[in-house]
């Protein structure tokens, strides 16, 4: 666009705006993989064969795109740690499940992966929010602007800590998470509570 004579503080401040928008970042809605968007299992889910999707999971992904989110999946396997599975066969199903969720209207961004075992202690296994710098650095992802969906407290923890919109789903192990919540005595939640990845989906979705 050319600058010329006509271009007053008016015009200045819209041609400013524009580009505001342009380059403003895409809504982020961060998905935990087992429990959340496949079934979860007691042996792990390590192979293609093994893996399930949740009821509702894909159409959920699906009208996240249709919104016009990025949606990142930030999983922990220390399957890799421990010897379960190769780093090659996790990459293998975490190719697969973006194929599926392709093919049925969705998208995922990228899958963000720890392969540590607890002992290790790195940032990157949630509850450290190691998963969701990495995100962030990458795509310039707005942290406190952005949702994170899981089933467990380790999840939601993670996300608190950077200031995300956290959201505990009941599949998985997210029931187990919200009985022993309640048990506890604890506070008042400082997340939202849903049955399932679709219905987190459909109220964050209200909510924009």
């Amino acid at each position: 666009m050319m600058i010329g004579t006509n271009f007053t503080p008016v015009t200045a401040r819209h041609f400013v705006k524009k580009i505001v928008r342009q380059v403003k970042p895409a809504p982020t809605v961060f998905v935990d993989r087992d429990g959340v968007i496949n079934h979860n299992r007691a042996d792990h889910v390590v192979r293609w064969k093994d893996f399930e999707f949740e009821d509702g999971a894909r159409e959920a992904l699906r009208l996240l795109k249709k919104a016009g989110y990025q949606v990142f999946v930030v999983t922990n396997q220390a399957v890799i740690g421990r010897g379960l599975a190769t780093q090659a066969e996790v990459d293998f199903l975490h190719a697969r499940m973006l194929k599926e969720v392709q093919a049925t209207g969705g998208d995922i961004t990228e899958v963000f992966c720890c392969p540590h075992r607890p002992e290790v202690n790195c940032i990157c296994r949630k509850p450290r929010p190691g998963l969701l710098y990495q995100a962030s650095l990458r795509y310039k992802v707005e942290l406190p602007q952005s949702w994170l969906i899981g089933d467990y407290i380790t999840d939601v923890e993670a996300g608190l800590s950077v200031g995300c919109k956290p959201i505990l789903v009941l599949t998985g192990r997210g029931k187990e998470a919200w009985e022993s919540w309640q048990q506890n005595g604890k506070e008042t939640p400082p997340f939202l509570v849903k049955p399932d990845l679709f219905h987190a989906v459909e109220h964050l979705l209200k909510q924009e």
